[in-house]
């Protein structure tokens, strides 16, 4: 039982720690997004803040998904972030559309199979195609 506590601890101290420092990471980035003077290293230093965030916060993410602190200790704080560009085999980020008709359910046009319909008044169906002429039969 005092293990599972020491574990939860921990698992407690390793998350409110990375979250702080991935919070200071963004503080820091927002810093220099807000500063008037870029300077040289401008750009290199907002793509390592950016990657700090990331880093902390996945690190983070993978604690709380973890079932032990066997997982916790195979995370260094110098792994490398997926950064999105890789897909994982099978991930489908397919976009679908459904459109809502709503359409009279009688249009008084009744249509038949094979492009004949019943004309409102008549007796009996009119082809839409001029029939073709009938063959000749020859019984030679």
């Amino acid at each position: 039982m005092e293990a599972r506590s020491s574990t939860y601890h921990d698992r407690k101290g390793l998350i409110e720690g990375e979250i702080s420092r991935g919070r200071d990471s963004a503080m820091k980035l927002q810093n220099l997004l807000l500063s008037p003077n870029g300077g040289d290293q401008w750009e290199a230093q907002a793509v390592m803040l950016i990657e700090d965030v990331l880093r902390s916060f996945a690190k983070t993410l993978s604690v709380l998904k973890s079932n032990g602190a066997s997982d916790v200790s195979n995370l260094s704080s110098s792994s490398t972030v997926n950064n999105g560009n890789k897909r994982k085999r099978g991930a489908n980020d397919s976009i679908t559309w459904s459109v809502n008709l709503v359409l009279p359910l009688d249009d008084r046009q009744s249509w038949n199979k094979y492009g004949q319909k019943n004309i409102n008044g008549a007796t009996t169906n009119v082809p839409m195609k001029k029939p073709a002429p009938p063959r000749n039969k020859c019984n030679n």
